[in-house]
């Protein structure tokens, strides 16, 4: 009789652990899942790991620089104004705004200048129809997003701004 009411003891203790711990994870379960169907963002330093694989993708397009006849000789048969020059300025604006996005330096500085880059490659290459050129367009939307929210927590810029320019 002494056995079954220790074992009783030890159910009925097992039980109430259970249902604590059950409780538990219901409730960190609940929790997440209302953070993530929530309005707000669920990662907002997820925006770098975005930001830095952009950065890498266009800087990837601009390694073209080192081969542009390809593309002079595209843009002089569109008779795209001063082709040599249009292709220079885009590869080195890719590179450039590559290496920044990366880095996450100038950001609100050189996404305009990659906007424009990709407004020109859609109309020279995709003659201007945007659903032919969703990757360019893509990327604009992308550069965009990035001028419009800036690059983030991690990035140079917010550590410089945090360094030299709060001043109090």
């Amino acid at each position: 009789m002494y056995v079954i009411g220790e074992n009783l003891h030890l159910v009925t203790l097992n039980l109430q652990l259970f249902y604590q711990c059950r409780q538990t994870v219901v409730y960190h379960c609940w929790k997440k899942m209302k953070k993530l169907f929530s309005s707000a963002g669920v990662w907002p330093d997820g925006l770098a790991i975005v930001r830095f694989i952009t950065g890498w993708l266009i800087f990837r397009y601009s390694w073209e620089l080192f081969q542009i006849g390809g593309l002079i000789d595209f843009l002089t048969s569109k008779k795209f104004p001063l082709p040599v020059f249009s292709a220079y300025a885009a590869k080195l604006i890719e590179l450039l705004g590559g290496i920044c996005l990366m880095l996450g330096l100038f950001t609100r500085w050189v996404t305009p200048l990659l906007m424009i880059t990709m407004a020109g490659v859609i109309y020279t290459v995709h003659n201007g129809k945007i659903y032919e050129g969703e990757h360019p367009l893509l990327f604009l939307f992308l550069f965009a997003i990035f001028f419009l929210v800036g690059p983030g927590k991690w990035s140079v810029d917010h550590w410089v701004m945090n360094k030299w320019g709060r001043k109090k």
